[in-house]
């Protein structure tokens, strides 16, 4: 249910130097040839870089029949040279994550609720261990949940999704807390962005190596327990049995 500790009221909004950027430097399609995806995401992060980066974190989900698992890194360096290997055909480089954490989202999840929640673990450890900074930390979240981008962009009022008030809630605690600027960034999926495949590698392995009695202790969020049993109702409503 709705944790109302996370409701942010109107007048305790103060002005925050947040961006959201749910598009690329140029447009991209499903049609889109990976090699070209990969070129204009790369772009797109290393303009962000040049305007400021001084902390990453990454994020990504993997949902498989219904149960997820939602991973966070935190890269508090530039991102390594990378080295093309002929043999495996893959860039090779250091995974230089400062550290990783993960949150099991449950049964009967969607994507976008497991991606939510890769995001509200990482802030989270992120706001527990920042102390105050007098120079102040850029700090860029890089996810490939559209949806959850364009949610947060709709801003902290009127939320009704406990997840992403709490979301808020964190990111006015990291400006408390000397952050300068947070800029969240769209990545498109699978499109060989070295430290999302570094996140979307974790995410899978850990989905694969969690039991399924692991996920049934995570409590379901009222949204998604309606969301589910809809699903389940519209397929016995589609069943006609035979006469």
């Amino acid at each position: 249910l709705f944790n109302y500790h996370n409701i942010i009221a109107p007048h305790a909004t103060g002005p925050i130097k947040i961006r959201f950027y749910p598009t690329l430097l140029e447009p991209v399609t499903l049609d889109t040839p990976i090699p070209e995806k990969n070129r204009i995401a790369e772009d797109t992060i290393a303009r962000l870089r040049r305007r400021g980066t001084d902390w990453e974190l990454w994020t990504d989900a993997s949902v498989v029949n219904g149960k997820g698992v939602g991973v966070a890194h935190l890269y508090t360096n530039p991102e390594p040279v990378r080295r093309y290997d002929p043999v495996t055909r893959q860039w090779n480089a250091p995974d230089t994550r400062k550290w990783e954490i993960h949150a099991l989202a449950g049964e009967g999840v969607h994507s976008y609720t497991a991606e939510c929640l890769a995001v509200e673990a990482g802030l989270s450890k992120l706001a527990k261990q920042l102390r105050p900074n007098p120079r102040g930390v850029r700090l860029l979240i890089a996810t490939d949940c559209l949806s959850l981008v364009l949610a947060l962009e709709r801003g902290p009022i009127n939320l009704k999704d406990p997840v992403l008030a709490h979301i808020w809630k964190l990111i006015y605690k990291l400006f408390d807390r000397d952050i300068a600027r947070i800029a969240i960034q769209w990545i498109p999926a699978h499109c060989n962005i070295m430290r999302n495949e570094f996140a979307d590698a974790r995410a899978k392995t850990l989905r694969e190596n969690c039991s399924d009695l692991d996920m049934r202790k995570i409590p379901m969020l009222y949204s998604t327990a309606v969301a589910h049993y809809k699903t389940q109702n519209r397929g016995c409503l589609l069943y006609t049995s035979p006469s």
